[in-house]
């Protein structure tokens, strides 16, 4: 039967947080980015200046309140930051955490002989048909 290992210490986690951190972080990134971009072009955006009045001008302002609230992403921002932090402090956990040293299995061991074995081969041990 053969021993299978299953991470039973917990030194894998750090690879898996930093996988999945890295799969919603980065998209959050590119969504901040283009966000900021975005308001950046608008706020550049020359234009004439309508001295005309709208019926609903108060509307229209607490419209545009409104938005230019929703544009500020520090929210947004906040999360980002997080994730990046979060993904930095896997790496180092990755880097100086040690890596477990897996036993290597002996076959003479298993056998029960000795490594310094002269004479007749090993095949006469194994059981029938295993050969």
């Amino acid at each position: 039967m053969s021993d299978y290992n299953y991470d039973e210490s917990g030194h894998l986690w750090p690879f898996f947080v930093l996988t999945l951190s890295f799969v919603i972080g980065v998209p959050l990134t590119w969504l901040l980015w283009m966000r900021i971009r975005a308001a950046s072009a608008g706020s550049r955006r020359g234009g004439a200046k309508s001295t005309a009045q709208l019926y609903n001008a108060a509307t229209v302002e607490a419209d545009r309140e409104s938005y230019q609230r929703a544009q500020r992403n520090i929210g947004l921002a906040i999360v980002v930051f997080l994730f990046w932090a979060v993904m930095a402090y896997m790496l180092y956990l990755i880097k100086t955490t040690p890596a477990p040293v897996s036993e290597l299995w002996n076959p003479y061991d298993i056998l029960g002989i000795s490594e310094v074995r002269s004479g007749r081969p090993v095949g006469f041990l194994l059981p029938e048909g295993t050969s």
